[in-house]
């Protein structure tokens, strides 16, 4: 029972480790109309009327993310081929690892689809001249998104069957190795 509970963390591990992946990768939301193009967490490229723009907080989000998520699925990758997957303790580590890092995650991603929403959907100006009407711009949800929602759940799910081996999974104890102890000889003393 132990050792498919173990099987299935381990694949419940990989199932997260792609997820994360795709979420990172896929885009949160693409633009059509006056503004074009897309921006997910690790790339981006949206321009309006032909003019790239450039943002330097999604440049920073996309740094924090590459950084953070290679060193999160490196730690992850450690424990599923490594001998640390028969420890219980540091599986149950690693999914609090986890849910530690779907909230940065999902910092950046708010802080992203912040800057995002300042796009707006229409925008007509009025000068002296008179009244500009610039096209308007369709805002899709992406891929990203919608597969953001499944994270917090291979999450807790995994983070439940560490627990469970936890519980059950005998401790690995260490024990002391006692060194021998020096023999005190007594001598007898002689008569003379």
């Amino acid at each position: 029972m132990l050792d498919k509970l173990k099987t299935v963390f381990i694949l419940m591990t990989i199932l997260e480790l792609a997820t994360v992946t795709l979420v990172v990768v896929t885009p949160l939301r693409s633009f059509s109309g006056g503004t074009k193009g897309f921006y997910s967490l690790t790339n981006y490229n949206i321009s309006f009327y032909d003019e790239p723009l450039k943002v330097d907080l999604f440049l920073y989000i996309r740094l924090l993310v590459i950084i953070t998520t290679l060193a999160y699925a490196l730690i992850q990758a450690i424990v599923i081929f490594t001998p640390f997957h028969k420890n219980s303790e540091v599986l149950l580590g690693v999914s609090f690892v986890s849910i530690f890092y779907y909230g940065i995650l999902k910092g950046f991603e708010t802080a992203a689809l912040n800057e995002l929403s300042r796009i707006p959907a229409t925008l007509n100006m009025s000068t002296m001249a008179g009244k500009v009407i610039f096209p308007t711009t369709t805002i899709s949800t992406g891929f990203g998104e919608i597969i953001t929602a499944m994270l917090p759940f291979i999450i807790i799910t995994r983070t439940a069957i560490a627990f469970i081996l936890y519980l059950f999974l005998p401790k690995q104890i260490i024990k002391k190795s006692k060194k021998p102890q020096k023999r005190k000889i007594k001598r007898s003393k002689k008569k003379s």
